[in-house]
């Protein structure tokens, strides 16, 4: 078969209806799971006493608005590399991998690609790390249980 093949738009909406309706249920399930001990847990008290927080409104708002923003920057990069996986399953043949670390696999005439899909805004530091982790994965998933370290520099 010829690569890559063409994927629609159509494809891109069956995939966002089929698994849209996922990603707002958990988005309600972990609010309605949310304990105010937990939120409040995470925080510096000291801190709010130091931007002069007078009410309980003014303390846990900002912060239930921070956790809420980050769940759902989490759920919704999860939702994108299952996106991702989708067009390259229509696209290249392409295959979840059961590799740590990696997330798809696909074969493109004699080479194999092993791809580790990352959405949103990454520091170059986790970026460095993250390519070091695909490495020792694929070394890893070549070598099998090699007794011999597997070591990365970038």
């Amino acid at each position: 078969m010829r690569y890559p093949r063409t994927v629609s738009d159509e494809d891109v909406q069956a995939y966002v209806e089929a698994n849209i309706g996922e990603f707002h249920a958990k988005r309600v399930g972990r609010l309605q799971t949310l304990a105010l001990n937990s939120l409040l847990r995470r925080k510096n008290p000291y801190l709010f006493r130091t931007k002069h927080i007078q009410t309980a409104h003014d303390l846990v708002k900002p912060m239930l608005d921070a956790h809420i923003v980050s769940q759902e920057e989490t759920m919704f990069g999860g939702f994108l590399e299952g996106l991702a996986v989708r067009v390259a399953e229509i696209a290249f043949e392409g295959r979840t991998s059961g590799i740590e670390g990696i997330d798809l696999e696909l074969d493109k005439g004699n080479t194999r690609y092993i791809v580790s899909i990352k959405s949103g805004r990454t520091g170059e530091t986790h970026l460095k790390c993250g390519v070091c982790a695909m490495i020792l994965s694929a070394r890893h998933a070549s070598c099998g249980s090699s007794t011999r370290p597997l070591t990365c520099e970038l």
